[in-house]
């Protein structure tokens, strides 16, 4: 079945079971009565952010600049190769803290699961010139991503699911955004391929976040994401995705092994690799909306300039982004937040929540932009939300790719709320 006629049937199927009894639920259900109704985000959150983010807001330390009003953070470009040909790749993760600190990425010790029953969804590669990847260091990639491919995505009626959704690029046999080397396992996307010059514009040798590349200064500035964990607003950045859908509205590569990383609505398992992400199908769209109550799918696809190709040649997508354009989704953890034990639940790998909101949250202008993964949850205890196709809400048992990186305003230190009993 062609992904999207998978997505119109789930919706049609989340309209059926959205109109059984309309209920919001009971306070026997485990759920803390305070987050039973959904409210609008904290003052200031939301609220668009322009010129450069200051370097205090970075806390993932080798990044060098980021732009806000472009839409780029800069990071370091390293080189590598697949069967001989040159590959340009970035490194975001890693599960060993050590490395982590000595190159300015994420700690994520979870990585190391993620083949755990997935062999192919992570590779094996060999380095020359050192043992870490990293500068002056090559990795030989076993796969790599074919960019030829043109995006392409036609809005539906309502924005989501779009009639036509066309990833602009691909992983091919043997390759994964993860790597192993010895026991530690890297996040390490290919970005580029070949000796340039680089298609910046139309993305046909670079990943269509790319926006400018140096391959003298080692510098790739990349277009990020705006988003939401522990109440806050955060960035991140995407790479690539299990399902050809979300790969074409993220501007991610479509990486379908990646499907296999352990374990769907399990993000608290220390054996898995996967943590919670939501992401909203019918959140507040629309010129006449206020940025701040903005979210959604069908909001990234309306608001979000989402059929363009993002280029500094042409600022539209950047301009629509930066004024609360993108789809705003809300992370489960976060790599600032103030618990040991949350801190280390961190992977880059999200077990995406195809989100909705009961039909009449929406008709009374309920449907608020939400920002904490735990309010989420109590809010689907509470029947107020659900996923496409069912009562309740589950994992897509899809995947995304992204690392976050800043936060725009002060730093996410937990959660909003206490995590109901029994939720995934």
């Amino acid at each position: 079945m062609g992904m999207k006629k998978a997505w119109i049937l789930l919706l049609a199927a989340s309209v059926m079971a959205c109109d059984d009894d309309g209920g919001t639920g009971s306070t026997d259900n485990g759920g803390d009565p305070r987050f039973a109704e959904p409210m609008p985000p904290a003052a200031g959150v939301g609220v668009p952010r322009t010129g450069i983010l200051p370097q205090g807001n970075v806390f993932m330390s080798q990044v060098s600049l980021v732009n806000l009003d472009s839409g780029f953070a800069r990071v370091p470009l390293y080189r590598g190769t697949h069967n001989g040909q040159r590959v340009w790749h970035v490194l975001m993760d890693a599960s060993d803290s050590a490395i982590a600190a000595q190159r300015g990425l994420n700690f994520a010790p979870r990585l190391a699961n993620a083949d755990r029953t997935c062999p192919a969804c992570v590779q094996d590669v060999t380095l020359t010139g050192g043992a870490v990847p990293g500068p002056g260091v090559t990795v030989a990639f076993q796969g790599t991503i074919n960019f030829a491919p043109q995006r392409m995505l036609t809005p539906g009626p309502t924005g989501f699911p779009p009639l036509v959704a066309q990833p602009g690029a691909m992983g091919m046999t043997g390759y994964s955004d993860l790597v192993r080397v010895g026991n530690v396992v890297y996040n390490a996307p290919i970005v580029a391929t070949g000796n340039g010059p680089f298609d910046v514009a139309t993305h046909t040798n670079t990943h269509d976040r790319v926006l400018r590349m140096d391959t003298v200064a080692g510098t790739v500035d990349l277009l990020f994401v705006r988003a939401f964990a522990g109440g806050k607003d955060i960035m991140y950045f995407t790479f690539g995705s299990s399902d050809e859908t979300a790969a074409t509205i993220e501007r991610a590569a479509f990486v379908p092994v990646m499907a296999g990383i352990p374990f769907a609505n399990d993000d608290q398992n220390p054996e898995g690799s996967r943590v919670a992400l939501w992401t909203f199908i019918n959140g507040k769209a629309g010129a006449s909306v206020p940025v701040t109550e903005r979210q959604g799918l069908n909001h990234v696809i309306i608001d979000g300039a989402n059929a363009r190709d993002a280029a500094l040649s042409n600022m539209i997508v950047a301009d629509s982004l930066r004024n609360g354009g993108d789809a705003r989704n809300v992370l489960g953890t976060f790599p600032t937040f103030d618990d040991p034990a949350l801190r280390r639940l961190y992977v880059p790998i999200w077990d995406v929540f195809v989100t909705m909101w009961r039909p009449e949250f929406v008709s009374s202008g309920r449907n608020f932009a939400q920002t904490d993964g735990n309010v989420i949850r109590q809010l689907a205890v509470f029947d107020v939300l659900t996923n496409p196709g069912g009562r309740m809400l589950n994992s897509a048992n899809f995947i995304v790719n992204c690392p976050p990186f800043a936060f725009t305003y002060t730093r996410p230190t937990g959660p909003v709320a206490p995590r109901p009993p029994g939720q995934p």
